[in-house]
């Protein structure tokens, strides 16, 4: 991971909670034991998202996000 796509990684790291935390409600599971594959998933999603091809990292990271699980 390039030090660009870690600082993007970064900013969206609220991402990956939400979506943790979404998922942990829905299933009645803990959400601590969802966070690391969810940071996982951002990981993931950033090394593999093109910004020519999508104007939002949403789609991408929350595939990657929700495949860790």
């Amino acid at each position: 991971m390039t030090s660009a796509e870690r600082a993007f990684a970064c900013e969206h790291l609220g991402f990956a909670h939400r979506q943790s935390r979404r998922f942990a409600q829905r299933w009645q599971l803990s959400t601590d034991e969802l966070l690391g594959p969810a940071y996982e998933g951002l990981c993931l999603g950033v090394i593999g998202f093109d910004p020519s091809l999508l104007h939002r990292p949403s789609l991408s990271v929350h595939r990657r996000c929700h495949s860790r699980w």
